[in-house]
């Protein structure tokens, strides 16, 4: 297994210093027999069933690694990376492409570096967020996110009336250090409409909850930004204020210790966050919805 985690970190482009860390982790945990062994059915279990629990496998690790001396963010992503040759085989049973599969599961490797800048460790600390990549709902089209997910509101947007159990196709950005170019995230939805064609009902409807749509940030970014453009498409149906500042590692690539002047301020957009939060301003999140229309 350690040639195929080997050959895997590779294709993921993973640093050498983060493969050495994985391999050396993965050596930890398997040198105890039963742990070896629960590890060879679990991979056994998602390569040959349709489904199976995920989260539970997740739980089962991260104490397994507790036991080896192997951190939990460690532990997840060394279960994910097994997973990766079932994860591909699932892909060509459904007819799915190798470079679908291999667009999707990159996120591994934006995820890895995010947890290093974050944490200081080469692992994921986001596991149960991949799940959907494993259970193939979420899927990478350019340089987007998507899967299908209920509205979870009933709202009105631009006229139409759309129920909270409508199937809306969920966008996600991920953090892959690449410009937000909107005529790139134009084609995305395109793409999006393509993919899931033959589960779509009418209207069609995107919907997108994220951070990056909070009303506080349209004051500060320039209307002409890529960010401002991908948030105007959206009407807010939903917005919630956060109770604290744990979730401004998103924008700052760092945990939030309680010294604003350790936050990098590089840009225009950190440095209004760093003076709304010295002014005691809130931060959070809000969920939005547009009808698509080609």
């Amino acid at each position: 297994m350690s040639k195929q985690l080997t050959n895997i970190m590779q294709e993921l482009d993973f640093p050498a210093e983060a493969q050495t860390a994985l391999l050396s982790a993965w050596e930890r945990l398997t040198a105890d027999k039963t742990v070896a062994a629960r590890l060879a059915a679990m991979i056994e279990l998602y390569e040959t069933q349709e489904s199976c629990d995920l989260l539970g496998m997740l739980d089962e690790i991260k104490a397994m690694g507790a036991a080896c001396g192997v951190s939990a963010y460690v532990a997840h992503l060394l279960l994910l990376l097994a997973l990766c040759d079932g994860l591909k085989e699932k892909y060509r049973s459904r007819g799915l492409s190798e470079s679908l599969y291999a667009a999707t599961v990159r996120d591994l490797t934006n995820k890895l570096h995010e947890c290093y800048l974050v944490y200081g460790e080469w692992g994921v600390f986001v596991a149960d967020w991949m799940i959907g990549y494993f259970e193939l709902t979420r899927f990478t089209l350019g340089r987007l996110q998507f899967e299908r997910m209920p509205v979870g509101v009933d709202c009105v947007v631009d006229g139409v009336a759309v129920s909270k159990d409508m199937l809306a196709i969920n966008v996600h950005i991920p953090r892959t250090g690449e410009r937000l170019d909107y005529d790139v995230v134009r084609e995305c939805y395109d793409r999006a409409v393509a993919f899931f064609k033959d589960e779509l009902c009418k209207p069609i409807v995107f919907m997108c909850h994220s951070w990056l749509l909070y009303s506080w940030n349209q004051t500060v970014l320039s209307p002409q930004s890529n960010l401002a453009k991908f948030a105007a498409d959206y009407t807010l149906v939903e917005q919630r204020d956060y109770d604290d500042y744990s979730e401004v590692w998103r924008l700052f690539d760092c945990r939030f210790t309680g010294d604003l002047e350790a936050l990098p301020a590089d840009t225009s957009f950190r440095r209004a966050y760093i003076e709304r939060m010295r002014s005691g301003g809130k931060t959070g999140d809000a969920k939005g919805v547009f009808i698509y229309r080609k």
